[in-house]
């Protein structure tokens, strides 16, 4: 039992524990050390940072700390991946700056910023602070995309995305030509995913539309144009 303060994350329910007092250590007992803890009940885990939303708040909760802390996340060749948490085996969606090479990920505040992290790869061997999140979930989540080959209308589906967030499903639709408002939101109400039918997104918080962003950063099969994104591409949200 560690004696800093657990913050609550109004946005996701979770709760934080940054072990400020606590000596640098290696992922591996680092990883040992938060599985140990216990909240109400909930086992800790390594912070994953799953979302902007999230990212905004634990940038400006602990934005006097000026220092590395472990992300309960791995890297090899070919992806970064979550190990812990329900997203465990999930490639990470949304990364902060991530570079250079290494096993294991880790994360410091941007301090000329305060509202964002700066990730890095780094050897697992390599010593940093601690971050435990504790994590009430009903089992695991599905990871942050899936993919489908179904073809609607004429427009091939695309990759769904999963906001952990809000719990709701987002697909990015490029039809063949541009097509009209009505089209549109015809087509994306034709659309269902994991039993939820589908409508032209609504973004309703700042959050939403951080994700929303990083999102289309992600992904690669199109350059966002904002005079013509109307007609090239429309998302639909599935709730």
């Amino acid at each position: 039992v560690y004696s800093e303060p657990i913050y609550r994350n109004p946005f996701n329910g979770n709760y934080y524990q940054f072990l400020t007092s606590y000596l640098q250590v290696d992922y591996l007992t680092a990883s040992t050390i938060t599985t140990n803890e216990y909240f109400n009940g909930i086992q800790g885990h390594l912070v994953t940072i799953e979302t902007s939303c999230e990212n905004r708040w634990i940038a400006e909760t602990y934005k006097s700390f000026n220092g590395s802390f472990w992300l309960g996340a791995l890297s090899n060749s070919t992806s970064d991946y979550w190990n812990i948490g329900p997203q465990s085996g999930c490639n990470i969606c949304e990364t902060y700056s991530l570079t250079n090479t290494g096993d294991s990920i880790n994360a410091r505040i941007d301090q000329t910023k305060f509202y964002t992290t700066i990730w890095e790869r780094v050897s697992s061997s390599f010593n940093y602070n601690v971050l435990i999140e504790y994590e009430d979930t009903n089992g695991t989540e599905s990871c942050c995309f899936e993919s489908t080959n179904e073809n609607l209308g004429g427009c091939s589906r695309g990759r769904i995305w999963r906001n952990p967030a809000n719990e709701n499903y987002y697909e990015v639709v490029i039809p063949s030509s541009p097509i009209n408002f009505t089209d549109s939101r015809d087509d994306a109400s034709r659309r269902t995913w994991a039993g939820k039918q589908g409508q032209l997104a609504t973004i309703s918080s700042l959050c939403e539309w951080d994700w929303i962003s990083n999102m289309l950063n992600l992904n690669s099969s199109f350059v966002l144009n904002s005079l013509s994104l109307s007609q090239r591409l429309w998302i639909a949200k599935i709730s």
